[in-house]
C-alpha cells in the first residue's frame, strides 16, 4: 500500500499541530495560497509558507505527525500503484490543504453558517443522491453535488475549495466509495460540525462478479453501487429524511411527506421496469464496468463485465469475451462515460453488436432507470 507522509520543508518549535512557521490564525485564501505556490505569504509581513513535500512511508512506520496522521490514498489491490499515479498529487496537495485548515477554521464560526438565503446546504456525493435529497428537501436546502456528472468516482479527488464549500455545509450525504472513507476521516477533525452520513448504512452489499474488480473501488470484493436497485434507494431516501428532520425540526413533516411520496414513486417505478424487462430474465447484459449488479439483481438479469481487475482485457482475455458474447447472442454492449471502454467496442465490432451508454451516476434517478430498462428490453428480449 502507497502511503503518503507530509514532510515539512520549514519546522516550527511552536505548534505540535501544524509543522509551519505560521501565525496562529491562518485566513482560508492564504492556505490556499500556501498549496498553489511555494513561497506563497499568509499575511503582510509573515514567514513564506513553505508546501510540504511527500515522501513514501515503509510498512508500519509511523508519521509522528499528531493529527495529521499518513494520508493512505483511495487505491489499494492489483492496480494500487498505476492509480496512485493518476490520483497522488491531487490527494497529496488536498493533505496539505487539510493541514492547513484546522487553523482557518478556528478564526470562523463555530457551526456552519447557512447559506445566503438562510436554507441548509447540503452535499451529496453521487447525483442519485442529490436528486433523493431534493426531493425530500424541497426548498428548505440548497443541494451541492461533490462529483460533477459524467466525471469517474474512481479517479476523482475533490479540489481544495470544493472541501471548503464542504466544511461549510451543513450536512454531507455520502455512500460507500473508498475516496470518502479518505476524505471522510480528516473532514471530520477540521470540521466537527459538519454532520456526515453515510445513507448505505444498513444495505446489505452483494459480491462481485467472478471476473473480480480489485482495484480501490472494490478492496473488499464488495459491489458498491447499491443506489441502482430502486428498494436501496428507498432505504436511503429514510436515512436522509431522518438527518433533515433532525437538523430542520420545523420542516419535519413536510420532509416525511416527500419521503412517502418519493418512496411510493420508486415502488410504481420498481413494478414497471420489472413487467418490462420480464422477458429478459436471465439474458446477460455485457458491460465494460460492472456498476450495474444490484439492478440485474433486481430485475433477473446477468451483468458481464469486460473489465478485468479494473482493466481493459488482454488481448487473450478479450478473444475468450468475444467467444462468450458471440455464444450468448449478444446484440448490444454497454459502456458508460466515466471509463474508457475500446475493449468493450472491440468486442462490439467483433460480434456485430450495437453499442450503448447507460450512466450508473445519472441524478434525475427515475427516468434514468427507466431509459435504461428500455434500453435493456431492445437490446436483451428474444
Amino acid at each position: 500500500m502507497l502511503r503518503m507522509r507530509f514532510s515539512p520543508i520549514t519546522a516550527s518549535p511552536m505548534s505540535p499541530i501544524c509543522p509551519l512557521r505560521m501565525s496562529p490564525c491562518l485566513s482560508v485564501s492564504a492556505a490556499r495560497a500556501a498549496i498553489g505556490g511555494r513561497g506563497a505569504r499568509a499575511a503582510s509581513g509573515s514567514e513564506p509558507i513553505s508546501l510540504m513535500r511527500p515522501r513514501r512511508l515503509s510498512r508500519g512506520r509511523r508519521a509522528g505527525l499528531g493529527p495529521a496522521r499518513a494520508l493512505s490514498l483511495p487505491c489499494r489491490g492489483k492496480n494500487a500503484e498505476k492509480r496512485s499515479m493518476r490520483t497522488g498529487c491531487m490527494w497529496g496537495a488536498l493533505g496539505a490543504w487539510l493541514l492547513l485548515v484546522p487553523l482557518a477554521a478556528g478564526c470562523r464560526r463555530s457551526s456552519p453558517p447557512p447559506g445566503e438565503d438562510g436554507r441548509l446546504t447540503a452535499f451529496a456525493t453521487i447525483g442519485p443522491v442529490a436528486w433523493a435529497v431534493e426531493r425530500i428537501a424541497g426548498p428548505r436546502a440548497r443541494v451541492e453535488l461533490l462529483v460533477p456528472g459524467g466525471q469517474s468516482h474512481e479517479a476523482f479527488a475533490p479540489a481544495p475549495r470544493q472541501v471548503e464549500d464542504l466544511m461549510r455545509a451543513g450536512v454531507w450525504f455520502r455512500t460507500a466509495l473508498p475516496f470518502e472513507e479518505a476524505l471522510g476521516a480528516r473532514i471530520a477533525r477540521a470540521a466537527p460540525r459538519l454532520r456526515i452520513v453515510d445513507v448505505t448504512a444498513g444495505v446489505s452489499l452483494r459480491p462481485m462478479e467472478a471476473h473480480g474488480h480489485e482495484d480501490g473501488e472494490h478492496a473488499d470484493g464488495l459491489d458498491i453501487h447499491v443506489w441502482l436497485d430502486p428498494q436501496n434507494m428507498k432505504l436511503h431516501a429514510r436515512a436522509i429524511c431522518d438527518e433533515l428532520c433532525a437538523l430542520v425540526p420545523a420542516g419535519a413533516d413536510e420532509f416525511r411527506a416527500n419521503a412517502a411520496a418519493l418512496a411510493a414513486e420508486l415502488d410504481a417505478a420498481d413494478a414497471a421496469i420489472a413487467a418490462q424487462l420480464a422477458p429478459c430474465k436471465g439474458a446477460r447484459m455485457y458491460v465494460f464496468h460492472p456498476a450495474f449488479g444490484y439492478f440485474a439483481d433486481r430485475y433477473g438479469l446477468v451483468q458481464r463485465a469486460i473489465e478485468v481487475d479494473g482493466k481493459e482485457p488482454t488481448p487473450r482475455q478479450l478473444a475468450e469475451l468475444v467467444a462468450q458474447a458471440r455464444a450468448d447472442g449478444a446484440r448490444t454492449v454497454f459502456v458508460q462515460a466515466q471509463f474508457p471502454a475500446r475493449g468493450a467496442r472491440h468486442i462490439a465490432e467483433a460480434i456485430g453488436a450495437d453499442v450503448a451508454e447507460l450512466d450508473p451516476t445519472a441524478r434525475d434517478y427515475i427516468a434514468n432507470l427507466e431509459r435504461m430498462a428500455a434500453l435493456l428490453r431492445t437490446a436483451l428480449a428474444p
